[in-house]
């Protein structure tokens, strides 16, 4: 990614969170870097941009060991239980938390030295079965248990993108709408806290 194109994508976000009355501080803008060289997030990296996504823990080992400290690294890919520790040790983010079981390795696992882990909760909002999260109903129970682990730090919720194309899709963002509010309430929270998550790919 060149400096201009990530100039170009600024500009953009600047245009759309003004026209959505947001705070462009707000947005998080994360390059996927799954499958790009260490040389190309390097060069993504000098452009400006700092926060970087990878899906594989062994992908992302090498390039988190070989590019520049100073990098925040997110993990989006789908997490299994035995990969917990090595994900709580390396990463910043981790936005793909759909139960307890694996909040607990995250938490367990972070390092004493580093701050609580970011999280967000994967919410299957449409409940497709052949998409991950949990359903919307489970998401208080989740959210409650993740406030007891003194090592995470649950930021936001994480779901598909949606096409609006009819009345119902309409009405899965309208419920969407409410999730964060019922985040907040478990947590006692009175002003939104939830950060927006924009991801280009390198």
């Amino acid at each position: 990614m060149s400096e201009e194109n990530l100039k170009q994508i600024k500009i953009s976000i600047q245009k759309y969170c003004k026209d959505a009355d947001r705070d462009p501080e707000d947005v998080i803008l994360i390059g996927a870097s799954k499958s790009q060289s260490v040389d190309k997030i390097n060069v993504a990296y000098e452009a400006g941009l700092n926060h970087f996504g990878e899906n594989y823990l062994q992908e992302a080992e090498n390039k988190i060991a070989l590019t520049n400290k100073d990098i925040t690294w997110h993990f989006i890919g789908a997490i299994q239980t035995r990969k917990a520790k090595k994900i709580a040790e390396l990463f910043d983010w981790v936005h793909t938390v759909e139960n307890i079981r694996v909040a607990e390795r995250l938490n367990s696992a972070r390092p004493t030295d580093k701050p609580p882990l970011n999280v967000c909760i994967q919410l299957n909002i449409d409940e497709e079965d052949t998409k991950s999260g949990i359903k919307k109903e489970e998401l208080e129970n989740l959210i409650t248990s993740l406030s007891h682990l003194e090592n995470l730090v649950v930021i936001s919720i994480a779901h598909a993108t949606i096409m609006c194309t009819s009345s119902g899709d309409l009405e899965l963002l309208e419920n969407l709408e409410l999730c964060p509010r019922t985040a907040m309430a478990c947590f006692g929270i009175n002003e939104p806290a939830f950060s927006l998550h924009l991801f280009a790919f390198l």
